[in-house]
């Protein structure tokens, strides 16, 4: 089934406001609560590469558990953008991290 779509779906640029995005590299994190490592899973086009790493050192926009980032390229503006998806405390938080 495809999604319908109006103005209220579109996920809009946060820096020029434009609603002409284009999702590009993907980042999954995967931690156990305040685990000391992190699974890091990236996608960049047709590759995937998969690493344990030390918690500290990854871009996980959750502080204790798991969380993802996609990077989005603007039409109007050709600036990035990261939409990050975070859990805490049981509520799913999205960001536009800037």
């Amino acid at each position: 089934m495809q999604v319908q779509t109006t103005p209220d779906t579109h996920l809009i640029c946060p820096k020029c406001g434009d609603a002409h995005l284009h999702h590009g590299n993907i980042h999954v994190y995967t931690r156990n609560e305040d685990g000391v490592q992190t699974v890091h899973t990236r996608v960049e086009g047709f590759h995937t590469t998969t690493a344990v790493v030390d918690s500290n050192t990854v871009l996980n926009p959750s502080n204790r558990r798991g969380g993802v980032r996609i990077t989005f390229w603007c039409e109007g503006c050709g600036e990035e953008s990261d939409l990050t998806i975070a859990q805490h405390k049981g509520v799913t938080l999205f960001d536009w991290g800037l």
